[in-house]
């Protein structure tokens, strides 16, 4: 079985039965999807909750979290429409801020895994976004794997470009993972085996990833076939290989995939 942890809902007519016609051709059995909106040209959180009660079994909303704009309590709301977990980018502060904290405590104890972009952001061509990539470095996990080590926190992206940072904090706190999307032609396309095992040299760091696309469906099959090269050059065990690829994602998300 095959679970994409990290996709996004296109602001296109019909797009996620398209994503889902070219998903049976690949065997990817679900898919986690997220909209962020104008800021980065996508659907919203309402586009993605009409996909997932379309297509229940198929698609797993995680509900787009503005911090800074949008109140704690909408977490309980968005749990309530059916979405399974929250995605969060381009903080109005640093990840790990007060402010923030209450957010990350109603995802905790409604089981709802949250989704971090790492690293390096772009928004929508021609816009003028007060963001900063530094609010989004991968060591603002540090803490609040501490104040809320029931809470799973997925960091995007190894971090780009802090890879040692977002590789290092799994070995330190069991509630972190990572996934190692980004654009075809981006970091993903440089990465080599070799790298993954600098990176996450330290027993059980390897199944702390998570398969994930991040990119247009019409890429999706690049983006599997890469992760799955990568992953028989590692020689990984089948049950490890499987925990990638769904295991774990299914196990934080409390689906049954028996």
């Amino acid at each position: 079985m095959i679970i994409d942890g990290h996709a996004h809902l296109y602001a296109e007519d019909n797009y996620a039965e398209q994503l889902l016609r070219e998903y049976d051709n690949l065997g990817i059995d679900m898919v986690c999807v997220s909209g962020l909106g104008d800021t980065f040209a996508l659907a919203d959180n309402n586009d993605v909750e009409k996909a997932f009660t379309a297509h229940p079994g198929r698609i797993v909303g995680f509900a787009f979290f503005r911090l800074g704009h949008d109140k704690p309590s909408l977490v309980k709301r968005f749990h309530a429409r059916g979405f399974k977990g929250i995605k969060v980018t381009c903080p109005t502060n640093h990840y790990d801020a007060d402010e923030f904290l209450p957010v990350y405590a109603k995802a905790e104890e409604l089981h709802m895994p949250v989704l971090f972009h790492m690293g390096i952001v772009t928004t929508a061509p021609g816009r003028r976004d007060d963001v900063t990539s530094r609010w989004m470095r991968p060591m603002h996990l540090d803490r609040l794997a501490h104040l809320f080590p029931d809470l799973p926190l997925i960091g995007a992206h190894m971090g780009v470009p802090w890879y040692e940072e977002m590789a290092e904090l799994p070995r330190f706190h069991k509630n972190v993972y990572i996934d190692i999307t980004g654009k075809l032609t981006g970091w993903r396309a440089h990465l080599k085996a070799k790298d993954i095992k600098r990176l996450l040299w330290y027993p059980g760091a390897i199944e702390h990833l998570i398969f994930g696309t991040d990119v247009h469906y019409t890429e999706a099959k690049q983006a599997l076939d890469q992760d799955v090269k990568l992953y028989r050059t590692l020689r990984l065990k089948k049950k490890v290989r499987d925990g990638i690829f769904a295991g774990t994602m299914a196990r934080l998300l409390g689906l049954d995939i028996t």
